[in-house]
């Protein structure tokens, strides 16, 4: 894969829903396809994706769309969400349904070491209004195996059983396991990821949770909910509160039924950047929160940071024809309060629905700590690619300053953004998140050490 390549699919890992690539809307007055119609289109996209053939899928989407999701976006999305999964088997079957005034069709697809999902979205016009992968087996092929503490147990819950939000989880109690007793409620990075964050042949969030039941601390870890239903988000209304806050809350529910004492949330990436809005909005259902990976700056400006990161190593004609592109979507982001609701809802910005960024934008994660009051503990791996330390990590120290000794920091030389040894040093890339390994041990020790002592 080529570096721009690699750049590119940083901007789907951060500044993007991992999977759900793009997200247009229904032209006004217009009715969806027919079942039929749509359910063959989808098959063929689905094909294309597997096979390379993104030429045709850009070919199909709406205009919109088509400004952000080029042929190698696409590429990049693929080989990211589908690593160690082997070549393309066959197409299988699909399912078509209808939301928002669009034709939505999922369809599976079959690699030789495992499945993925491609879910299309078509307008009236048969234009690709949204368009979302995810891997559903196979997706730790090749992982490091751990086993369970002595002692600790594993449960698997169900969240909102009963309801179309239904998300898988695991409760692990460690062997010791009393009244009050400590707890962690997991939160994963932006992009469709299961309970255990797996990407490629890792899972940071499974590492964590084992590594802190072997010092007697308890977790709740579940599927996200975009990667248990990626048709709740054909609805362009949808915010992070429907993406991260009501599975956490739920969460929380839950591992209280458990009988947990102080319960702290951990959110990693877009997840950290999130952790002081969820604990604002569990009114007091968390002690304090470790972020991972996360930054205080708006999801945009990381976005158009990035974006820029992937400009600057293109020819000079590409440079300049590109930077006009990424200038104009960081126009209309500028632009974003002057809109009406129904002009909300059309417009895209850097790939995501307009009513999306307005409320992730509207949520200053600093101001929000500090006016949370609670105990933080901050932590960066120096090898990070995707949130930088200088310019992502470094201004959490100015802006949560009133909490004094409330925030604590730590940086580790050598880790990449999962806090796994980045192979190769930040300029690898995606690649280095190929190599099978796990959470450094360090970095679980500084956790549990943090929720157990003083702070």
């Amino acid at each position: 894969m080529t570096k721009a390549i690699r750049i590119t699919a940083l901007i789907i890992c951060m500044a993007a829903l991992i999977g759900l690539l793009g997200c247009g809307a229904a032209p006004a007055n217009t009715a969806p396809p027919s079942p039929e119609t749509a359910g063959a289109e989808g098959k063929t996209v689905a094909e294309k994706m597997a096979t390379g053939g993104y030429a045709y899928i850009v070919d199909k989407m709406q205009p919109e769309l088509k400004k952000t999701l080029k042929t190698n976006v696409l590429e990049a999305a693929w080989q990211a969400e589908a690593a160690g999964l082997g070549a393309y088997v066959e197409t299988g079957e699909s399912t078509t349904s209808e939301s928002d005034g669009l034709a939505v069709v999922q369809t599976t697809v079959k690699l030789e070491k495992g499945e993925m999902l491609v879910t299309t979205s078509f307008d009236g016009d048969m234009k690709i209004a949204g368009l979302y992968i995810k891997r559903t087996s196979g997706a730790a092929a090749g992982a490091i195996e751990l086993e369970l503490p002595e002692g600790a147990r594993e449960i698997s819950i169900t969240l909102f059983a009963g309801t179309e939000k239904e998300l898988k989880g695991m409760v692990i109690l460690p062997a010791v396991w009393g009244e009050n007793a400590p707890a962690v409620v997991f939160a994963q990075g932006s992009g469709s990821t299961d309970m255990n964050e797996t990407i490629g042949p890792n899972m940071p969030f499974r590492d964590i949770a084992y590594g802190l039941a072997a010092q007697g601390i308890a977790s709740v870890r579940y599927d996200k909910m975009s990667f248990s239903h990626p048709e709740l988000f054909a609805d362009r209304t949808f915010t992070v509160d429907l993406e991260y806050l009501e599975a956490a809350l739920e969460a929380l529910r839950v591992i209280r039924e458990q009988g947990a004492g102080q319960v702290y949330m951990l959110g990693h990436s877009l997840g950290g950047m999130l952790t002081p809005y969820i604990m604002q909005q569990s009114q007091g259902g968390f002690a304090g929160g470790i972020i991972m990976a996360g930054s205080p700056r708006k999801l945009t400006d990381i976005a158009y940071d990035q974006n820029m990161e992937m400009v600057n190593l293109m020819g000079t004609v590409e440079q300049v024809l590109n930077k006009v592109a990424v200038d104009s979507e960081k126009s209309k982001v500028d632009k974003i309060d002057s809109l009406s609701e129904e002009d909300l809802l059309k417009v895209t910005l850097f790939g995501m629905p307009g009513p999306y960024i307005k409320h992730l934008n509207g949520i200053d994660a600093a101001a929000v700590a500090v006016e949370n009051g609670l105990p933080l503990l901050l932590l960066q791996g120096d090898e990070d690619f995707q949130v930088r330390k200088t310019r992502d990590f470094e201004p959490w120290q100015a802006a949560l300053s009133e909490l004094g000794d409330k925030a604590q920091y730590k940086t580790y030389p050598g880790l990449s953004h999962l806090f796994l040894a980045a192979h190769g040093g930040i300029s690898v890339g995606l690649e280095a998140y190929a190599t099978p390994d796990t959470v450094d041990q360090t970095v679980i020790d500084d956790i549990a050490r943090w929720i157990l002592g003083d702070k």
